[in-house]
C-alpha cells in the first residue's frame, strides 16, 4: 500500500468497487489494491481549520512529476504574487489528488491575477494554490499541472 497508508493513525479497508483513474485521450486505469479510509486534512499554516473527508480512496501509485515553487522568485517576477504566504516547495511529491467529491475544499474563495499569460494565486480552503504559465527558472513543470 502507499506510503500515506503506512503511517500512524492509517485505518483502512480494502474496497470492492475498483475505483478508476481517467484523463486525456480516454485513458483509463483501475487501480485494484484500494484502500479506503476516512482522512483528516488541513492547510500548512498553525490555525488552519481541519476538514474531514469521510472517504477516500488511497491509489498505489500517483505519478505526476515532482513539484518545485520558488516563491521569492516568482515575487521578483510577477508583482501579483509579492506579499503572499506562497510556500516554497523542492521536487515535492504528489501524495494526495482531492477528487471531485471534495471540490468543496478547493474551491476559489479569493483570486490574485494579472494578464492571461501570467500566473494567478487562488486563496482555497487548503491555502494558496498558485497556476497558469510561468518561465520555467520560477518554477517546475511550468505551473500547467500542479503548485
Amino acid at each position: 500500500m502507499p506510503a500515506l497508508f503506512e503511517e500512524p493513525g492509517g485505518v483502512g479497508r480494502a474496497t470492492t468497487t475498483l475505483p478508476s483513474v481517467a484523463w486525456t485521450g480516454k485513458q483509463q486505469r483501475y487501480e485494484r489494491n484500494s484502500m479506503e479510509l476516512p482522512l483528516q486534512i488541513s492547510g500548512r499554516h498553525h490555525d488552519a481549520k481541519i476538514y474531514t473527508m469521510p472517504a477516500v480512496h488511497l491509489l498505489q501509485q500517483i505519478k505526476i512529476q515532482l513539484q518545485s515553487v520558488h516563491p521569492d522568485k516568482l515575487a521578483r517576477r510577477y508583482s501579483n504574487l509579492k506579499g503572499l504566504p506562497i510556500p516554497r516547495y523542492d521536487n515535492a511529491k504528489i501524495r494526495v489528488n482531492i477528487g471531485v467529491d471534495y471540490r468543496h475544499l478547493t474551491d476559489t474563495l479569493r483570486t490574485v491575477e494579472t494578464g492571461a499569460k501570467e500566473p494567478a494565486a487562488v486563496k482555497t480552503r487548503l491555502g494558496l494554490l498558485v497556476y497558469g504559465p510561468c518561465e520555467e527558472q520560477y518554477v517546475s513543470n511550468n505551473f500547467r499541472k500542479h503548485c
